[in-house]
């Protein structure tokens, strides 16, 4: 935490500016910093990110401006153009990069802005903020808050994001679709290779779940990971593939249970609370599980495709077992 005189006296800036661009899931992660920052700093903030990313996100803040700039990935960080954004950006006297990465263009944006005081998490900026990979990356975020004040908690800024109104209504019209009985589950099966179960363990799965519970739905969110024709049951399941994240994140609200692998929807049923088996390979639940709701994580050392299909569904039959489970997070290892 800075001291008192220092903390004081950044929190007085005029023109402070947030810059967060990073992957879809990773802004779910950092919205209790960003709502966090942004009350901080009493409505003055100025966030600046990815152009589609950093709309899904902002419709609860309080800003002086949203700025959303064409970024690509490079490599090792993300390329845009810094005169663009400095135009766009205007005056700025307090500059704070929530990104764990550099490039030639952020250290440009930088240099043209001319902050009094910047804050990252590299040795140029000139408030350092540690990065400890052994925190959860909201915990870890949630750092630059604990400069101002070392009180605040991410639950408190954790509640569910906002969306527009007509998103709402696509989603109202698709869970009109089931009927009023029926308990939903959802599942995404889609994210990068390495982190992806095999198809036919998950058309597997799904009929196994369905088989002993026939009161369930199941939608399939995210991208065409799974051909929901080819289950036995496929008369009830729901392939709700490519719709806008802000959409199937409104069905996700609705589920009564969640699985899925570690992607952006893990992230949003999070800070929803819903019940959720997180499958995992080979990144880490300690860093990337679930932090705020209940659940299992099940991490599978060997790779996902080593993952059994009777392990999954044994866990989520403990979990529907006890659907009121207040506050109940396990990870079990294997391989």
């Amino acid at each position: 935490m800075l001291n008192n005189q220092t903390a004081n006296s950044l929190l007085k800036s005029q023109h402070p500016v947030l810059l967060f661009a990073n992957g879809h899931g990773d802004h779910y992660l950092n919205l209790p910093t960003i709502r966090a920052l942004a009350k901080l700093f009493s409505g003055k903030l100025i966030l600046v990110g990815i152009k589609d990313a950093i709309n899904q996100i902002a419709g609860d803040l309080t800003l002086t401006k949203l700025i959303g700039l064409p970024m690509q990935h490079n490599g090792t960080g993300r390329s845009f153009d810094s005169n663009q954004a400095a135009t766009q950006i205007g005056q700025c006297d307090l500059f704070i990069s929530l990104n764990p990465w550099q490039s030639d263009d952020l250290h440009a944006l930088i240099a043209k802005l001319k902050p009094q005081t910047s804050i990252g998490f590299f040795d140029h900026y000139d408030i350092t903020v540690a990065r400890d990979y052994n925190k959860h990356s909201v915990d870890l975020a949630f750092d630059f808050v604990r400069l101002f004040q070392q009180n605040w908690q991410p639950e408190q800024f954790s509640k569910p994001p906002q969306y527009e109104q007509k998103e709402y209504q696509v989603a109202n019209k698709i869970l009109n679709s089931i009927k009023s009985n029926q308990k939903l589950l959802c599942i995404h099966p889609d994210t990068l290779p390495k982190k992806m179960w095999p198809e036919s363990c998950w058309l597997q799965l799904i009929d196994k779940f369905l088989d002993q519970n026939p009161d369930y739905t199941v939608f399939i969110i995210g991208l065409k990971g799974i051909d929901a024709s080819l289950c036995q049951n496929h008369k009830s399941v729901i392939p709700a593939y490519r719709l806008p994240i802000s959409v199937s994140a409104i069905l996700l609200s609705k589920a009564d249970l969640f699985i899925g692998v570690d992607s952006v929807f893990l992230h949003i049923a999070d800070l929803y609370r819903v019940l959720t088996v997180a499958l995992f390979s080979p990144t880490s639940t300690q860093e990337w599980g679930i932090r705020f709701g209940s659940g299992i994580h099940i991490h599978e050392k060997s790779g996902m495709d080593k993952l059994s299909v009777e392990r999954v569904f044994n866990k989520i039959n403990y979990l529907v077992a006890r659907p009121n489970t207040k506050k109940y997070l396990h990870t079990i290892q294997t391989g």
